[in-house]
């Protein structure tokens, strides 16, 4: 914002906050479609993070710059002009593998893959975190598997935020599976032939794009097991919190929001109602009376005489 105006002074007004959103819409960001970079427009989402902060600084300023009245971006209104551009695969952004579609893909996958995408479908771990799981990550007598770092834009980082480091049950076959495979501490769980750290691109390309096609799920993508890993414990009755700490999300409340539609409703029936001491028959008898007494006057004298 300081780059479109200069410095902040009373001349900021709603005009100007509307250009700094338009520029911010004309720059072009990196983002992989079918494995390939490509530079397109931000989201929209994007840019209310920019806007935002830009908000939060022009309070300040309303309280501790002398000339300016009034937050100019408060009521500013976030679109880009035109149509709006629709992202690659959004309608497959949240969308997981059921578990006939998991086991064909599993099926069509190369063996020497199937246990990467076993784990990735299993743990829930990010593509950057599997690929840079070390043998000393894996607790094989806590059957626990440790997330301490990740691959991200060509270096090993932290994980994504505080909660991504964590500790992922193990389950006990895929735990036999790692066990007959483990190597020393420092070394990767998955490499490359050659022995080196795994090239995502090269995966997306050569394996798992493939693979998806063959099996029917060609809109698979490396964070589609991570949703499918969030339905499998939601389905075995993990609750929001559970599955936030498994994934590593910053809280539960954006677990929620973002796989409620995984969430089984569990209204079932409302037969056990029944069951409950206040849900007798006379009771339930002498209310549905009361209640056609009232809504039919006239039917009320006969209901009576047959008392």
């Amino acid at each position: 914002f300081v780059s479109v105006t200069g410095v902040c002074s009373p001349s900021i007004d709603a005009k100007l906050i509307k250009r700094y959103i338009a520029s911010l819409f004309d720059r072009k960001v990196s983002r992989r479609v079918d494995g390939k970079a490509e530079q397109v427009p931000p989201a929209v989402g994007t840019v209310r993070g920019h806007v935002a902060a830009l908000k939060a600084l022009l309070a300040t300023a309303v309280e501790d710059v002398e000339g300016i009245t009034h937050n100019p971006a408060s009521g500013v209104r976030i679109a880009r002009a035109g149509d709006p551009v629709v992202e690659a695969d959004a309608e497959e952004i949240r969308k997981a593998l059921d578990s006939d579609q998991l086991a064909a893909f599993l099926g069509a996958c190369p063996e020497d893959w199937r246990l990467f995408f076993r784990l990735l479908a299993m743990t829930g771990v990010r593509i950057g975190e599997a690929i840079e799981l070390h043998w000393g990550d894996v607790d094989f007598g806590a059957r626990r598997l440790r997330v301490r770092r990740r691959f991200y834009q060509g270096t090993v980082a932290p994980p994504k935020s505080d909660n991504g480091r964590r500790d992922i049950p193990l389950s006990t076959e895929l735990g036999q599976s790692l066990w007959r495979l483990q190597g020393a501490p420092d070394e990767l769980l998955f490499t490359s032939v050659r022995g080196c750290r795994v090239d995502r691109d090269w995966l997306w390309k050569n394996i798992l794009k493939p693979t998806a096609r063959k099996a029917g799920v060609p809109w698979a993508g490396f964070h589609t097991f991570r949703h499918t890993c969030a339905s499998l414990l939601f389905a075995s009755g993990k609750n929001p919190k559970q599955v936030q700490m498994w994934l590593g999300h910053s809280d539960p409340g954006f677990t929620l929001r973002t796989y409620v539609h995984l969430i089984d409703d569990g209204m079932g029936d409302a037969d056990f109602l029944d069951a409950a001491k206040w849900a007798s028959g006379g009771a339930t008898r002498g209310a549905t009376r009361a209640t056609l007494a009232q809504a039919n006057p006239e039917a009320a004298e006969p209901l009576k005489v047959a008392l």
